[in-house]
């Protein structure tokens, strides 16, 4: 019987005897000689030796920031609560923390409709009265938002630093910190082409621990607010419900000759803004950005500042000062870049 089926489906049994046959050959092979057949060649391995970033010399002349542990003589970032020197005219700083609710619970700020919500309508309100500002984005929001990111740069507005995830310092610790700092840093400078050096901390919370890490991460100056509009509220310290209307009052009532006052990117604070930038134009206040209220940082913004030399590497500048390659590459990004290594005389900006 068998023998009788395999003579009248010999075009069927075949084909399949065939696919077992080799099927069994392939699975001896890899039995017998393991996955080296797959391995990369050791050709391939010497050539990734050979570009080894921490090997690669350095093009001199470059500035590294050397990280440094936290002491009692680290410089500490000056708070900012308005303008730190005087000016020949009225002005006032609109400050938007964007992004900064992006990640708490939906029951929370069900009645603001805006945790997904771009800054968009706020930079047209601003576009519309001529004005410029400095937008505060959480560098997670800026992930998903990168093209809202590049327009705040594109119509004129400032950039600064509100933190990764908008957690609360308070309850983390240094390691926490150091990467809140150095991914959001990053993240702003790769989608908006900027460089803060102005953080302003989630929740307005810091220490003098706090500032001499920002400091030394570089941000020489930690923004707080004159004004608060408590337009991220639901209701206002009296009770009362936060409308347009109660912003925009909280913003004229307390609004002051260089102060910064802080809003978010709300729908409502969206339709607030008409109000407060006449009415203080009218006051005669000028609008200015918060880096037009602060003196030059200083050159190393509190770090020791490395000259590269002939010959150096990161490797031996690691050795020379007692620290890892991997900490000078964390601090130094983007200045540091493996395109950059690879190729020794490319990638550097500063």
């Amino acid at each position: 019987m068998l023998k009788a089926f395999i003579r009248n489906n010999k075009l069927i049994v075949l084909p399949v005897l065939v696919f077992f046959l080799a099927a069994i050959v392939i699975a001896i092979s890899l039995k017998l000689f393991g996955t080296g057949l797959f391995s990369p060649s050791s050709k391939d391995n010497q050539q990734n030796e050979q570009i080894a970033p921490s090997k690669i010399v350095l093009p001199e002349g470059k500035k590294l920031i050397i990280p440094a542990p936290i002491t009692e003589e680290s410089p500490l970032s000056i708070v900012v609560e308005r303008a730190l020197f005087p000016s020949e005219f009225k002005r006032i700083a609109l400050t938007f923390d964007t992004g900064c609710l992006r990640e708490r619970k939906p029951g929370y700020t069900t009645h603001l409709g805006w945790i997904l919500e771009p800054a968009m309508k706020i930079l047209d309100v601003l576009d519309q009265y001529n004005v410029t500002a400095t937008f505060f984005p959480q560098a997670t929001w800026l992930e998903d938002y990168p093209e809202v990111g590049r327009e705040i740069v594109r119509r004129g507005h400032s950039i600064g630093n509100h933190t990764l995830t908008h957690i609360y310092f308070a309850e983390i610790e240094y390691d926490e910190i150091i990467d809140e700092l150095r991914e959001s840093t990053r993240i702003i400078e790769e989608v908006t082409g900027c460089r803060p050096y102005i953080y302003r901390p989630s929740f307005g919370y810091y220490t003098d621990y706090h500032r001499q890490i920002f400091t030394r991460e570089g941000y020489p100056y930690t923004l707080m607010w004159s004004v608060i509009t408590q337009d991220s509220y639901r209701y206002g310290v009296w009770g009362e419900l936060v409308t347009p209307n109660y912003i925009a009052e909280r913003a004229l009532n307390y609004a002051d000759d260089g102060g910064i006052i802080l809003m978010h990117s709300l729908p409502q604070t969206a339709r607030a803004l008409p109000m407060i930038i006449t009415s203080l134009r009218d006051e005669g206040y000028k609008f200015v950005t918060i880096y037009e209220m602060l003196p030059p940082p200083p050159e190393n913004l509190g770090q020791t500042i490395y000259l590269t030399r002939k010959g150096d590497t990161l490797e031996s500048i690691a050795g020379l000062f007692g620290i890892t390659v991997e900490e000078i590459m964390e601090v130094n990004i983007p200045q540091i870049s493996f395109r950059a290594l690879t190729a020794s005389i490319t990638g550097w900006s500063r």
